[in-house]
């Protein structure tokens, strides 16, 4: 087009890219607004309550990885989670698969309703938790918790280390890299009321953190 049709179409274009990084801003100004409230929904659910060490109410294991170099323990029908995947969720199915020679032991087998708590790694992987929604085993490098199921809700347990992320990150021990292990995780202290208010607390957090979602 003539150079004066050029420059005006360039300043329409100019404007609308500003007003698209205007909003872009608002949108990540937003998203940090509803991170601090969905962190202060768990904090503020969760605190108030006598606290015990985690050990009381549950068993602990460590998982391991089977060899890679036998292709018998792998693509089998054993779901097996590694902390990757231990990314605050509940986990349904695995990227890998293990068989029951890769298993070794019946042991290494977790229910559901299990939890996962990543206890290896720099970046965010550490301190992260998940839920088992179907049986699987799971690498060393994220603790298995079983639960006194007459004593704590696994949704409880999980909203109350997501509350306290920063805080399980920084009871790791360790040189170049820190890490949790099965000694430590039994004594991370966690609040614990009556399993009545745990069903009805975890109801409320549900319905809010949808809301914030939303």
């Amino acid at each position: 087009p003539p150079t004066a049709e050029q420059k005006r179409i360039v300043a329409a274009i100019e404007e609308q890219f500003s007003r698209l990084g205007s909003a872009v801003a608002a949108l990540e100004r937003v998203r940090q607004n509803l991170k601090r409230m969905r962190t202060a929904v768990l904090v503020q659910a969760t605190q108030g309550w006598p606290e015990i060490p985690l050990g009381d109410v549950s068993q602990v294991f460590v998982g391991a990885t089977p060899s890679r170099s036998k292709p018998e323990f792998w693509g089998g029908s054993i779901p097996w989670v590694s902390s990757g995947e231990v990314a605050f969720c509940r986990i349904h199915q695995t990227r890998e698969n293990i068989t029951e020679k890769g298993l070794g032991s019946a042991t290494r087998l977790h229910p559901p309703g299990t939890v996962l708590l990543a206890m290896i790694g720099e970046g965010k992987t550490r301190g992260q938790v998940a839920i088992l929604d179907a049986a699987a085993a799971h690498n060393q490098n994220s603790a298995a918790i079983r639960l006194d199921k007459h004593r704590c809700l696994p949704e409880w347990l999980f909203y109350v280390l997501m509350a306290r992320y920063e805080e399980t990150r920084h009871a790791s021990s360790g040189g170049n890299q820190p890490a949790l292990n099965s000694r430590r995780v039994r004594a991370i202290p966690i609040p614990l009321p009556s399993l009545y208010q745990q069903h009805r607390i975890v109801g409320d957090i549900d319905r809010q953190l949808s809301l914030i979602d939303a």
